[in-house]
C-alpha cells in the first residue's frame, strides 16, 4: 500500500513486486494511482510455480443492483507478467446489501498450482442479510458466485483464515462468528473438497473457555489435514490460552491448550502458524515469560512439544511482532521485531529451524536507532524448500507523527 492522501481525504494505492531467488526483485507495478477512491486491505497468495494473485478492497466500484460502494479487486502474476488492470470479484448477487467497505471484516485468498483460486471473507453489518462468512471459487477462468458457509446466518463474522493444499483439492477456512445464544464469539470451520464443495460451517472450539474466542489461524498439509489455533481465556480473564484442534480423517479433534500466558495482550497472544506437507506445524506466540517470542512445534503422531524461547538470552525486552514460515520438508524460519539496547532501538531478527537438526542461531537482520523517533513494523517471512528465506518489513523514512515508510527486505541463502 502507498498513501496518496490529499487535504480532501485519505487515499491509498496498491503496489506489487515479484521476487526471484536467482534474479532478485522485479519491476514494481501499481494500481489505483488516480481518482478520488481509495484502496486497502491487500492480501496475496503464491503457488509453487511462482504465480501470484493479489486482492484488495477497492472503494468506488459499485455494481448495479447493489448498495455496495466497494468491490474486491484482483491482479494476477503469471510467466513474469502482471495483469495490466485489475478484475472485480464481487458480482451483482454477491453480498448486495453490504453497503460499506468496513462491513467486510477480513478476507483471504489462495492459489493452487493449476492457477485456480479460493477466496473467503467475513461480513459484519447492522443488517442481517449479508452477515457471516462467505467463499468464492475461481475455476476455468471464471469467478463463481459467492456462497455463505453457514446458510441463513444472522450474526456477524470476523477474522477469517483460509488454507488450501497445493493441488487445490482440499481447503479449510476458520473464522469467528457471534453466537446470539451465548452472547460471545465462537470459532467455526468449513472444509472444502473438490467435487463436493464446502461443508456447512460448524463450531470447533467445544466451548471450553468462559470468554469470547479470538485470533483464529489455520494451516494445512498436502493431503488436506489441517490444524487450527485460537485464543481464549479458560479462566474468564486471568489467563490467555492458545487452543489447538486438528482436522484429520474427516474429524476435528477435541481442542487442547497448547500454551498459556498469565495476562493477555491487546494485540494478540498468537503471532503466526504454519505447516509442512506432512502436517507438522509450528506455532509462534508472543510474549513468552511476558517479554519474548516462543515457538511450539506439533509433530504428527507425537503432538505438541513444550514452547521454546526463540530470541537469544541477551534479549531481555522486546516489543513483539513475529512471523513464521514452513517449507514442505519440515523446516521453518521465524522473524521478529525487537526493541533493545539503552535507547530501545528497533531491530529485526530471524532464526531458522531445520527438521533434521533443530533450531539454528538467532541472527540480527537490521537495527534502526530509536533516538530519532524511527521504528520498524510488521516483519513477514517466507521460506522455500532449498532453505532460502525472505523477510520483509515496514520502516520509517523520517521522524515525526505518521511518518512516510518504505518496505525493506533481506534474504537468507
Amino acid at each position: 500500500m502507498e498513501d496518496r492522501s490529499t487535504d480532501a481525504g485519505e487515499l491509498s494505492s496498491v503496489h506489487a513486486r515479484a521476487y526471484s531467488p536467482t534474479t532478485g526483485w522485479g519491476a514494481p507495478v501499481a494500481f489505483n494511482l488516480s481518482g478520488t477512491n481509495s484502496a486497502g486491505s491487500p492480501e496475496v497468495a503464491i503457488n509453487a510455480n511462482g504465480e501470484a494473485i493479489v486482492v484488495w478492497v477497492q472503494l468506488g466500484a459499485p455494481v448495479s443492483g447493489t448498495s455496495r460502494g466497494f468491490n474486491i479487486a484482483s491482479v494476477r502474476y503469471k510467466a513474469g507478467v502482471w495483469d495490466s488492470a485489475p478484475t472485480d470479484l464481487l458480482g451483482a448477487t454477491d453480498i448486495p446489501d453490504a453497503g460499506f467497505s468496513m462491513d467486510l471484516t477480513a478476507h483471504q485468498i489462495t492459489l493452487d498450482d493449476a492457477g485456480n483460486a479460493l477466496y473467503a471473507f467475513t461480513v459484519a453489518t447492522i443488517f442481517d442479510a449479508p452477515d457471516g462468512a462467505w467463499a468464492k471459487r475461481y475455476r476455468n477462468g471464471v469467478w463463481e458466485p459467492a456462497a455463505r458457509f453457514l446458510p441463513g446466518a444472522s450474526s456477524e463474522a470476523r477474522d477469517i483464515r483460509l488454507a488450501a493444499a497445493p493441488d487445490g483439492t482440499k481447503a479449510t477456512a476458520v473464522w469467528r462468528q457471534y453466537n446470539n445464544s451465548t452472547n460471545k464469539y465462537r470459532v467455526l470451520a468449513s472444509e472444502y473438497t473438490e467435487g463436493s464443495g464446502w461443508s456447512t460451517g460448524h463450531e470447533i472450539d467445544a466451548d471450553l473457555a468462559l470468554g469470547s474466542y479470538e485470533n483464529p489461524r489455520v494451516a494445512i498439509a498436502a493431503n488436506g489435514d489441517a490444524i487450527a489455533v485460537w485464543e481464549a481465556s479458560t479462566t474468564g480473564g486471568t489467563r490467555t490460552d492458545a487452543y489447538a484442534s486438528r482436522f484429520a480423517g474427516g474429524v476435528w479433534s477435541q481442542p487442547t491448550v497448547v500454551t498459556s500466558i498469565s495476562i493477555g495482550r491487546a494485540d494478540g497472544f498468537i503471532a503466526d502458524l504454519c505447516s509442512d506437507a506432512a502436517g507438522n506445524a509450528m506455532l509462534v506466540t508472543k510474549p513468552f515469560d511476558l517479554g519474548q517470542i516462543a515457538a511450539t512445534r506439533f509433530t504428527v503422531g507425537t503432538g505438541w512439544a513444550a514452547p521454546e524461547r526463540i530470541p537469544p538470552e541477551t534479549q531481555s525486552f522486546i516489543v513483539p511482532e513475529a512471523s513464521v514460515a514452513c517449507n514442505t520438508k519440515g523446516d521453518a524460519m521465524v522473524s521478529w521485531r525487537a526493541a533493545l539496547d539503552a535507547d530501545n532501538s528497533y531491530d529485526i531478527w530471524a532464526r531458522p529451524y531445520a527438521a533434521a537438526s533443530g533450531w539454528g542461531t538467532p541472527t540480527q537482520i537490521v537495527s534502526l536507532p530509536a533516538s530519532p523517533g524511527l521504528t520498524l513494523r510488521s516483519p513477514l517471512v517466507g521460506l522455500d524448500d532449498s532453505l532460502k528465506a525472505l523477510t520483509v518489513w515496514r520502516q520509517d523514512n523520517q521522524p515525526g507523527v505518521s511518518p512516510p515508510q518504505s518496505l525493506w527486505s533481506s534474504s537468507f541463502k
